[in-house]
């Protein structure tokens, strides 16, 4: 039996050429979105949680898509409506939030699947969905608790966490592009360079301590 996406990771296989970004619009979106971020961030927990659920959502799509993208079926809008809804739970109801949503997740995947219409690779096309449940809206959703502690300044907080991450993103594409030469992992993402992770890592902390 042929397994999907399997023929990606054959020697010999001709892979597309990998899109470059478009630095202009990706700079632009990126100081828009921080713009944002700020206004929201000084409206308090309540409208910045409301940002990181749409950013969860847009994640999230981009992920089922690229699964299809892979010959996966993932169940998208119950993967879409989990991974939104978990940190959502999270901040209204704090921890308990996390066997329910991820018990209900879990039945309504074996449901969908049991009465769906694709029924080649069910095993697999769960897995999918829930690792994308996990993915992004499980880790996405510490970004609730954070916001939902009452106890600190909890938006400066998550501050401290988005920035390192933003600028290991900035360093790591920067340094890669202009000194990488030696592949990271090039069967899993051709692009990525040892000298870029260095970068990003050291960025991360440059940016931590400032």
């Amino acid at each position: 039996a042929s397994v999907p996406g399997a023929a990606r990771n054959q020697p010999g296989v001709a892979r597309p050429p990998a899109a470059g970004r478009n630095i202009p619009v990706a700079i632009a979106m990126g100081v828009g979105l921080a713009v944002l971020a700020i206004v929201l961030f000084r409206m308090g927990p309540g409208p910045t949680m409301g940002f990181v659920a749409v950013l969860l959502g847009i994640g999230a799509a981009e992920f089922f898509d690229a699964s299809r993208r892979a010959s996966f079926r993932p169940a998208t809008l119950l993967g879409l409506a989990a991974a939104v809804g978990l940190p959502l739970a999270v901040y209204w109801r704090g921890e308990v939030a996390y066997p329910i949503v991820g018990g209900l997740t879990i039945v309504a995947g074996l449901l969908w699947f049991l009465f769906g219409v694709d029924q080649e690779q069910v095993t697999a096309d769960l897995g999918v969905t829930l690792l994308g449940v996990a993915y992004v809206g499980l880790l996405g959703s510490f970004a609730a608790l954070i916001l939902r502690t009452p106890s600190v300044d909890s938006t400066r907080v998550l501050l401290g966490v988005v920035v390192p991450v933003v600028a290991n993103d900035v360093f790591a594409y920067t340094v890669g592009r202009n000194a990488g030469r030696t592949k990271l992992m090039p069967h899993i993402s051709p692009n990525k360079t040892v000298e870029g992770f260095i970068g990003g890592a050291f960025g991360s902390v440059i940016a931590s301590v400032v």
